[in-house]
């Protein structure tokens, strides 16, 4: 019998969320731990959430979050003194699974773990939230892998060696996860990428100047006119990049950008040069797409299957959600006044999600 390493005796490395938001954390069902970046000295500490109880023989399964700077808890206090929490990352509740699996989510650099609620969808980018230009200059794709890969490595001592590990990627976070296995195979069992498509959004882009112009809401010459613009645009970003490739960091010398702007430019291009479709050859884990048919910055799924038949490989598992958008809603009509309402989907999508990862290949 294989000797299963109990969860809480590995954390001596490990620093408990001592902060107030600490007891929210713990309500919301997960334990809150930081470790030290031993990657990039610049950011103090990597922190991560682990879903309670944590159980070394289950399947444990990483979620990987999109863009954007979000707080991984928002919280809403009310009068009488209640708390109510909702977790923003991951996208679907968890509470149903805990038992069968294990979650972790990675908290972004410089971004605070709690937030609270404000009655509306955060901002994609606040600029006045957390450590705004630690999370900038961080924001790019191979610092997320390897920020990745630490907690990967703690997770599994504490783990039964044939515990396996599922890797959930939600739109930028597919980015990380497909880079992730290729640079990692051996650490992965299974493979989810959800809203999340496998090329650059300005080869979405001319996909979509032209569908405009199909239906007539815009004229052909303009189309043409924007996606000229995209190529421009493009060329630009790979100069630019190329620049900077051995100083990444900020040098006023060499941009007329500011700091902020020098980052975000840094950040689009290495997603853009870096697209998840040539990594696909090199997985071969079992790997589902999951996205909503009505998501724009997806329609490059549909082709995957050609891909893989052309590669040869059949590990490839498409999950499409009819008239869902990027986050897992599609319009409705109410049966008794006729309106049309988003309805969130997400809790269906997950607990497909589960039915494949418990499949007997």
């Amino acid at each position: 019998m294989k000797k299963i390493i109990p969860f809480l005796f590995l954390l001596q490395t490990l620093t408990v969320f001592a902060l107030p938001c600490a007891e929210r954390v713990e309500k919301a069902g997960w334990t809150y731990f930081s470790i030290p970046d031993k990657a990039y000295p610049e950011v103090d500490s990597i922190r991560y959430i682990v879903s309670k109880p944590f159980n070394p023989e289950n399947p444990t399964i990483f979620f990987s979050q999109g863009s954007g700077n979000y707080a991984v808890l928002e919280y809403y206090d009310y009068d009488d003194g209640r708390s109510w929490n909702y977790l923003i990352i991951p996208p679907f509740q968890v509470t149903d699974y805990v038992e069968n699996y294990n979650f972790v989510v990675i908290a972004k650099p410089g971004t605070p773990i709690c937030k609270p609620y404000t009655g509306s969808p955060p901002p994609l980018i606040d600029t006045a939230f957390g450590n705004y230009p630690l999370f900038t200059k961080m924001n790019f794709l191979d610092y997320y892998v390897k920020q990745l890969n630490q907690v990967v490595d703690i997770i599994r001592k504490q783990s039964n060696p044939d515990a396996p590990f599922f890797f959930i990627g939600n739109s930028q976070g597919g980015e990380v996860v497909t880079k992730f296995v290729e640079k990692h195979p051996q650490k992965v069992q299974r493979l989810v990428i959800q809203a999340c498509g496998v090329l650059d959004r300005s080869f979405e882009g001319v996909s979509e100047y032209r569908r405009l112009m199909d239906i007539g809401q815009i004229s052909s010459e303009e189309a043409q006119k924007r996606i000229d613009e995209l190529y421009l645009y493009y060329d630009w970003l790979k100069k630019y990049s190329t620049n900077f490739a051995s100083e990444y960091d900020y040098n006023p010398e060499k941009t007329p950008y500011t700091e902020e702007q020098h980052y975000h430019i840094m950040t689009h291009a290495t997603y853009s040069f870096d697209i998840i479709l040539p990594r696909l050859q090199n997985i071969d884990c079992p790997l589902l797409f999951v996205y909503g048919t009505a998501d724009i910055k997806t329609r490059s799924n549909d082709l995957l299957p050609f891909f893989f038949t052309s590669w040869g490989k059949n590990n490839l598992t498409m999950m499409p959600i009819l008239d869902a958008n990027h986050t897992f809603s599609k319009m409705v009509t109410d049966p008794e006044t006729g309106e049309q309402k988003q309805e969130y989907i997400g809790q269906e999508v997950f607990a497909r999600i589960v039915e494949w990862f418990e499949k007997k290949e």
